[in-house]
């Protein structure tokens, strides 16, 4: 994509690989073809740099590498945050959490001055799993909207999506909740404002 900076990744890629959990170098799934590519209700497998700086986080670990050009304050990084916990990311953030639950991964190229938030770019992935998200308000909404009685027939279980940052405003892009019974598809937009539009 134009603008964004690609090198991080591919040195990321090309890093002595340090496995996260109990997953293998090996074992990592290459194309769709092979036995062990990523099915949608995996967990994510990230390779994290062995170099990287690594920190706890919303429950789960932050692993971030890159680099600050001191003279004019721009930054190149890479982030990955691994299973972090969504109940507790809501309630460090002051957000309703009771009856939610979840584990997520993400995973983020970012440049740009951390001073000047309207410079930043990047693009990333996130992944959601294990997720009980019929008590988030927007659920709610969303299965009285569909007529479901009974909501956790219907709870979604999994979710995907890639997202964009350009400035303020997250595009948000191939949206995927996953559930027994429902499965959504979709696309929208956050800000830094805390307004959404999907």
């Amino acid at each position: 994509e134009p603008g964004i900076d690609k090198s991080l990744n591919n040195q990321l890629a090309a890093a002595p690989p340090s496995v996260l959990g109990e997953v293998q170098p090996s074992e990592m799934p290459r194309t769709p073809n092979d036995p062990n590519f990523l099915r949608p209700a995996d967990d994510p497998q990230l390779i994290a740099d062995p170099s990287d700086l690594t920190a706890t986080c919303f429950g789960g670990n932050v692993h971030l590498h890159g680099l600050h050009e001191m003279e004019t304050t721009r930054s190149k990084l890479a982030l990955q945050l691994v299973q972090a916990d969504l109940r507790e990311t809501l309630m460090d953030l002051s957000q309703p959490a009771d009856g939610i639950g979840g584990k997520y991964w993400v995973d983020l190229s970012l440049q740009g001055s951390l001073f000047n938030q309207q410079s930043l770019v990047g693009q990333g992935q996130a992944w959601l799993r294990r997720a009980n998200l019929v008590q988030m308000p927007i659920m709610t909404r969303m299965f009285r909207a569909l007529s479901i009685k009974d909501p956790n027939s219907g709870a979604f279980e999994s979710g995907e999506l890639q997202f964009r940052i350009d400035g303020d405003r997250i595009p948000l892009e191939n949206i995927s909740l996953d559930g027994d019974i429902i499965s959504l598809r979709g696309s929208g937009a956050v800000n830094t404002r805390r307004e959404v539009d999907v």
